[in-house]
């Protein structure tokens, strides 16, 4: 028979903006009482969210301030990071009863158009891949081979074949979304019983034309959204893992550090 010790949260919000992790010692050494030492940490964000926040609250503070920037043709990246275990994929995706941020910000881009309809012509299609252990993937072709990445003169670097749908409005993805994530590439791990095992992204592309162009060429501006769900850092002391798991976490976190320094750069 196995006891479990009964768990506790250590996590605090404060004032929307900084996690505060408590000290998880209940009975601290006479030393540490006299001297007020303590373990716990804060940490201060633009915004933070207690457990019980909802995808679309998460979404409102967050995604949503960029929909009309990609609709004025603009691009923009939201990344889901964190441990293995830690909600990334149910914020991102969700589902169908609490949708997550890439539903949402398909909701929010076709509000938009609806708004700016008289006006201009629009035109939205959608990818959907992973990248697992450095190959990629199309997450909307059943059983996809892998897909060699080139340079496109004026795209950047292009997944040669990968499906790009017309989407008319949200609900055409919804399903595609779900199924596509049935298909990653997920594990059981003694941290997470399925472990996401590749980056998955979905990019959302919005084209825009003015519909009375007075016979001038037509100038059409593209804006792209690309709603990332990383796959989950993780320790090998942790997740128990061995073999080809263990390699995969290896190449995970090989991944994460490598665009960690990229957006490090970026951001210098």
């Amino acid at each position: 028979c196995v006891h479990r010790m009964p768990t506790r949260s250590i996590l605090r919000v404060v004032n929307r903006d900084t996690v505060v992790v408590m000290d998880p010692d209940e009975e601290k050494p006479y030393l540490d009482q006299v001297q007020g030492r303590t373990k716990s940490r804060r940490y201060t964000f633009d915004v933070a969210f207690s457990g019980t926040a909802s995808n679309a609250e998460v979404y409102e503070a967050t995604g949503k301030g960029l929909i009309s920037s990609v609709v004025n043709g603009m691009n923009s990246t939201v990344f889901a990071y964190g441990a293995t275990g830690s909600g990334k994929t149910h914020t991102m995706i969700g589902n169908y009863d609490e949708p997550g941020m890439m539903f949402l910000s398909l909701v929010d881009i076709f509000n938009q158009i609806d708004a700016m309809k008289e006006e201009y012509e629009f035109e939205v299609s959608c990818s959907y891949l992973e990248v697992y252990n450095e190959l990629i993937y199309d997450l909307l072709v059943v059983e996809s081979s892998p897909l060699e990445l080139r340079e496109d003169p004026e795209r950047g670097p292009v997944p040669v074949g990968l499906t790009r749908i017309a989407v008319r409005c949200a609900d055409d993805i919804t399903k595609l979304l779900h199924e596509g994530n049935e298909r990653r590439s997920i594990d059981y791990t003694e941290a997470n019983a399925t472990s996401s095992r590749s980056h998955a992204v979905l990019e959302i592309g919005v084209k825009r034309w003015a519909r009375r162009a007075g016979g001038k060429e037509k100038q059409v501006l593209c804006g792209k959204l690309s709603l990332v769900d990383l796959a989950g850092s993780e320790r090998a002391s942790d997740t128990l893992n061995s073999g080809q798991k263990l390699r995969d976490g290896a190449n995970i976190n090989k991944s994460l550090l490598a665009l960690a320094n990229c957006i490090n750069a970026l951001g210098r």
